[in-house]
């Protein structure tokens, strides 16, 4: 290990990691599904137009398709999914685009915006909270999942 950067404890790196492989985890749930559901719902793109995509542009991708979706349970899915998405991209964006700063004697990321009001240290109790938040997406988005083929 270099020891030119300082960094935080493995407890918090854990957490960003958790946070950004959880977001990976809800764009497969929704990206892995559209082969399956195609047949029903060929207005969806397939998943290798989406899979080069960010998680941000992947839930515009299907915010856009799902609009002419007309099988209600695949709609309702995907409307939620790339909602869900599209609020996951928000906040991984907000840990993978922050800089490492010492925040009360520790070493935290921080997010630097345009707005200086929406600047902010990355506690671990920010990650856990943004954690829950994304669990609690993924949940509802899985239990919307429509069944079979």
């Amino acid at each position: 290990m270099d020891d030119a950067t300082a960094l935080p404890g493995p407890e918090y790196l854990e957490l960003v990691g958790r946070l950004a492989y959880t977001t990976a985890g809800l764009e497969w749930l929704l990206l892995g599904d559209l082969p399956r559901l195609q047949a029903r719902a060929p207005e969806l793109p397939d998943v290798g137009s989406l899979a080069t995509k960010s998680s941000g542009r992947i839930a515009s991708k299907l915010q856009s398709a799902v609009a002419v979706v007309t099988d209600g349970n695949i709609k309702r899915y995907y409307e939620q999914g790339a909602a869900a998405l599209a609020r996951a991209a928000e906040i991984r964006n907000h840990v993978l685009h922050a800089r490492p700063a010492t925040v009360d004697g520790d070493q935290r990321l921080y997010r630097w915006t345009e707005r200086p009001d929406e600047q902010f240290a990355i506690t671990s109790e920010w990650l856990q909270a943004a954690l829950d938040e994304l669990l609690a997406l993924i949940r509802r988005v899985d239990s919307l999942r429509p069944a079979g083929q």
